[in-house]
């Protein structure tokens, strides 16, 4: 059976495709990314919980004191102590010359809102992702609900595109 092309052109007239040999699209649904949550998740108490956990673990393999560093049954001692030594400068160049927990978290942090910024420079949050092809306006307006009901997306960006077959 010969592949079909498809495309889709979202609200900024970037063209989406695909080409399946066994299945009929109808639809494609697309979203913009959030900015605003980005930054948000970012910020959030839960990801500054995280990294300070984080922090604790990096930490005790620089110390020695991590449970992750005992020897396993397998290893030469040799082996054992070049992974030892191994994890511990990795864990040491993670954190960074951080000392702290609030540190590192404030460290990890800042280097997200870095990465959103250059993303919202690069047009990251003002291209359509597209969360995927349907063959059947039913299946695509569900797919759109789910996309609207999480956080990633600008729920009223989400768009049910036409499904076009290629010449």
């Amino acid at each position: 059976m010969p592949s079909t092309s498809y495309f889709a052109i979202d609200p900024c007239g970037v063209t989406h495709t695909r080409t399946s040999a066994t299945r009929l699209y109808t639809h494609t649904v697309v979203a913009l990314p959030s900015a605003q949550n980005a930054i948000l998740s970012a910020k959030s108490p839960g990801m500054r919980a995280h990294h300070k956990r984080n922090f604790s673990y990096y930490a005790d393999k620089v110390r020695g004191t991590s449970r992750w560093l005992q020897r396993n049954s397998w290893e030469s001692e040799e082996k054992h102590n070049a992974r030892v030594l191994a994890e511990s400068e990795a864990a040491e160049a993670e954190l960074d010359g951080c000392d702290t927990a609030d540190q590192y978290a404030d460290m990890l942090i800042a280097a997200t809102l870095a990465r959103i910024a250059d993303a919202t420079r690069a047009g990251h949050f003002e291209a359509y992702q597209n969360m995927g092809w349907c063959g059947r306006a039913d299946l695509a307006a569900k797919l759109a609900a789910k996309t609207q009901g999480q956080a990633y997306y600008v729920a009223a960006s989400v768009r049910v595109l036409d499904a076009q077959v290629r010449a």
